[in-house]
């Protein structure tokens, strides 16, 4: 058996068993995909019916809820720039169609990652049973499970463990967990409608050096500063992983659909037969492994040129260019203007005409051949 574990000299005896069942699941350098690809249906559901620790319970359920088809996007660098480097315009009030299904997120590359120390996060629904210590309703939440590069640091696995037990002791929801084996599991949505973010730090890591906090452009704005100790190396901050994940994974859901987007997607399909016993007769069954290649189409990039611009009066005016960064809009079509689509607006330069003396700014296209 691996090395690996030895550094969690704490796990239960029910896990340590499991652990020997399906020690895939438990190693921590194997991302998302690669352990679902490995851990049948039949196998999780049984790992639910019975007793098991927080790891093993949380994993079985987020497998249960992909059911025989299990799709994972796998992101080509130049896809994660681009996420990271487009903006929304304003937020809907409607759901990302991506967070109605269970969904994974990783690198076409396994030694990338998506930003900071983060190469997979998987989004699913299911209602915590086991995982809170006050009653909870049973209605589903929203559920995000994200996985690290893996940590070879003493210190910081005594500092993750510090914290994860100070969460759980000072909090009534478990809304963030420490599941061990480089896997975390954070709750950042208390009501269906709320998928806003506010701080994006795509260049933070999950756990940061105490010296991070006092550099810091949050600082100002961090509500747990005081609730942290600061004798520990590392320290978590949970408010900069929320909005990273929710921003990740809510701008690369519109770029999937916006009109005019550069995205295109390769598809692949797998097919695994295993057989179950239900009463009494043997039944084949059929999983289905999809990963969809998503890459750039350089064909279908879109600039906002007009070649014909029109003339400008410039007696008295100043000559500024500018750059227009990448960003999601919502636009009206149709008839009427009564429908709505996503559409991408590609980063472009602008040239400002502005005039001495004046705040107002004339906005001309620039001109290709110009």
């Amino acid at each position: 058996m691996a090395n690996y574990h030895s550094l969690f000299g704490n796990l239960s005896q029910i896990e340590k068993e499991h652990l020997q069942k399906y020690e895939h699941l438990y190693n921590p350098i194997e991302l998302l995909s690669e352990k679902f690809k490995k851990y049948k249906l039949i196998s999780a559901q049984k790992d639910i019916s019975e007793k098991n620790a927080p790891y093993v319970h949380t994993v079985a359920n987020a497998r249960k809820t992909f059911g025989n088809n299990i799709s994972v996007y796998k992101l080509s660098n130049e896809i994660i720039e681009r996420v990271k480097e487009t903006t929304i315009d304003k937020m809907p009030g409607e759901i990302p169609e991506l967070y109605k299904k269970p969904f994974i997120l990783e690198a076409h590359d396994n030694k990338s990652t998506l930003f900071g120390d983060i190469d997979s996060i998987l989004g699913f629904y299911h209602d915590f049973e086991g995982m809170r210590k006050t009653e909870i309703s049973s209605k589903p939440r929203f559920t995000f499970l994200f996985h690290s590069k893996y940590i070879q640091d003493i210190e910081w696995e005594k500092s993750i463990q510090i914290i994860n037990e100070h969460i759980i002791n000072t909090s009534n929801n478990s809304r963030f967990f420490y599941l061990g084996f480089s896997l975390f599991m954070l709750r950042p949505l208390e009501i269906e409608d709320y998928w806003d973010f506010n701080f994006v730090d795509y260049e933070r890591s999950i756990m940061v050096n105490i010296n991070h906090c006092d550099t810091c452009i949050f600082k100002k704005d961090c509500n747990y500063i005081s609730s942290r100790d600061f004798k520990l190396k590392h320290h978590l901050c949970l408010a900069s992983i929320w909005d990273n994940l929710l921003s990740f994974v809510t701008v690369f859901n519109y770029m999937l659909i916006a009109a005019n987007s550069p995205v295109k997607e390769k598809r692949s399909v797998e097919h695994t037969n295993y057989t179950i016993n239900k009463k009494g007769k043997i039944v084949e069954k059929t999983e289905d492994w999809i990963t969809k290649y998503i890459y750039l189409d350089d064909i279908k990039k879109v600039y906002e040129n007009n070649p014909n611009p029109s003339e400008l009066n410039k007696d008295g005016l100043t000559l500024k260019n500018v750059h227009v960064r990448r960003h999601l809009k919502r636009v009206a079509i149709g008839t009427n203007h009564a429908e709505r689509e996503w559409r991408i607006i590609e980063s472009y330069p602008k040239n400002i005409w502005v005039k001495e003396g004046d705040t107002k700014i004339i906005v001309g296209i620039k001109n290709k051949n110009n």
